[in-house]
């Protein structure tokens, strides 16, 4: 979830991927709360807190960016709501609206806890990244055929929306 998270900072956030934080060598208090990081951090840029997968670095740059962003940019990536493929049984996961976060909340959703996503909605999200930022539906049939191998139906990509 923290590329997501990197996405709000870069696209709303005024954060370059050089941007440096702090990640506390390791432990961060919020409120009664620590959060952790597997190994001891000093100051991280946005690319190395993605690289060293910094649970610490993800929530500071997104108490730079706000919960209110973070929640609209994982919105727009398709989080808590079905992609619409045609199976049976599709999940929206769940992501609560921001307005109920707490700063705990916001920090843990930063880096993928106090969310839960399914694998396709996670796959398509990851897609978007890859393809200039471009939410597109996912499939799993390319074509129908008949029984001599005559094309029925065949499906190509659709775009959703511009995520980022």
């Amino acid at each position: 979830m923290k590329i997501f998270s990197a996405a709000a900072a870069l696209e709303y956030g005024g954060i370059t991927p050089n941007s440096i934080f702090y990640c506390e060598n390791g432990a961060y208090k919020i409120g009664r709360n620590v959060v952790h990081d597997t190994h001891k951090h000093g100051w991280l840029s946005l690319q190395q807190i993605i690289k060293h997968s910094s649970n610490i670095g993800a929530i500071k740059f997104i108490e730079t960016t706000g919960a209110e962003t973070l929640y609209n940019t994982l919105r727009g990536f398709g989080f808590g709501e079905k992609t619409g493929i045609d199976c049976p049984g599709e999940s929206a996961g769940s992501l609560a609206p921001y307005q109920r976060w707490t700063r705990i909340d916001t920090g843990a959703i930063s880096f993928g806890q106090g969310v839960s996503v399914t694998a396709l909605q996670l796959i398509t999200a990851t897609s978007a990244i890859a393809n200039e930022g471009m939410l597109m539906k996912p499939y799993i049939v390319q074509a129908i055929t008949d029984q001599n191998g005559r094309l029925i139906r065949s499906f190509r990509p659709r775009k959703i929306k511009q995520a980022v």
